[in-house]
């Protein structure tokens, strides 16, 4: 057995809460089954749950978005996108998208693409050249985005 060899049945560290040891291992360490405050369920071995340095299934590290502006989008509520953090987001114009957390905190979401289609930024699948903002990539994702706004008004 190892040096974490600990008993932490019923014991809480931080959001998690222990439920008992599996026949999962990380090399020599028993992983153990615990119960996350947000609901999910999470396998951490008993040397980080001892040692501090698992306290929860990672809600921990995510922000709390809701209510804030980014651009044209206030994001609404948490919820997932293929697996990973994404926010219902109302734009000023009432239509609703879902945006992965990163996009909106690095600003390269900020509206739902009705801002390209206003600016006439939309012009037979290609972008302008006097319109194009800074960073080509962020104009591609820019227009693929105006793209399916339009595709779906239709």
């Amino acid at each position: 057995m190892t040096r974490c060899a600990l008993e932490l049945t019923g014991k809480r560290f931080g959001r998690l809460v222990a439920v008992g040891p599996t026949r999962l291992r990380s090399g020599s360490n028993i992983l153990w089954k615990c119960y996350c405050d947000c609901g999910k369920i999470v396998y951490p071995s008993a040397c980080s749950l001892a040692n501090g340095s698992t306290r929860s299934c990672g809600c921990l590290h995510r922000r709390d978005l809701s209510g804030q502006r980014f651009g044209k989008l206030v994001a609404v509520s948490a919820t997932t996108k293929k697996g990973r953090v994404a926010w219902t987001c109302q734009c000023d114009c009432g239509d609703i998208i879902v945006v992965y957390s990163h996009s909106l905190v690095c600003g390269d979401s900020t509206s739902c693409g009705c801002y390209l289609t206003a600016r006439g930024m939309v012009h037979n699948s290609t972008l302008l050249p006097d319109d194009i903002p800074t960073g080509l990539l962020k104009a591609q994702r820019m227009l693929r985005r105006a793209q399916k706004a339009i595709a779906m008004a239709d």
